[in-house]
């Protein structure tokens, strides 16, 4: 069986910014999936209201925007804009 670097070089150039992309939409998502979990632990005993769920709303919306961007970035990609 080939190791990774093997397959890594015959890939061709597009193919390895999928890759990349991949991996970073899977990290992002797998974030939005526990600061989710997070916030929803924190509202659990807490008004809306308070500090301590405003910031985790925040967190949790920093990392929906970046998630987005990749998106959007990776549709634009692929009809062809830009």
């Amino acid at each position: 069986m080939t190791n990774f670097q093997d397959l890594w070089a015959c890939m061709p150039k597009n193919l390895r910014k999928e890759v990349f992309w991949l991996s970073d939409v899977e990290r992002l998502l797998k974030k939005i999936e526990l600061l989710r979990h997070e916030l929803r632990n924190i509202a659990r005993n807490k008004r809306f209201a308070d500090p301590e769920v405003i910031a985790a709303s925040e967190r949790l919306d920093k990392v929906l925007v970046q998630y987005y961007k990749f998106r959007d970035m990776r549709f634009v990609r692929k009809i062809g804009v830009g």
